[in-house]
């Protein structure tokens, strides 16, 4: 879906949160989607290992929970947009969204988190 922007290029992909973490530090991308349930680390927790390293590091969360903590708990954490993969349209709006210097947690997620 994300090649179908033409002016983007996918430029890895991880097996899981260990590798995420590994290809973040070698390719840095501009932008990283991360899934939230990954093998090995998870991805708030390989997201946080990244962002130690790379705070300016711009990732988006994905997961198949709409889940208002876990987006909140993102947000703290310092990631710069939660999805939900039962939505992903949405995933091509988020990154348009950084791409404007902006974060993106829509309000179906945070409407209880605060």
């Amino acid at each position: 879906m994300l090649e179908s922007v033409e002016e983007w290029q996918v430029c890895g992909e991880a097996k899981n949160g260990v590798d995420a973490v590994e290809k973040h530090y070698h390719v840095q991308p501009d932008t990283t989607v991360m899934d939230f349930n990954m093998a090995g680390l998870n991805g708030l927790l390989a997201s946080r290992e990244i962002l130690r390293k790379y705070p300016d590091a711009t990732i988006l969360m994905l997961t198949g929970f709409d889940s208002q903590m876990l987006a909140a708990r993102a947000k703290t954490e310092g990631i710069s947009g939660f999805c939900s993969k039962t939505q992903p349209e949405y995933i091509i709006l988020a990154i348009e969204t950084f791409l404007r210097g902006e974060t993106y947690f829509p309000d179906l997620f945070m409407a209880q988190a605060g």
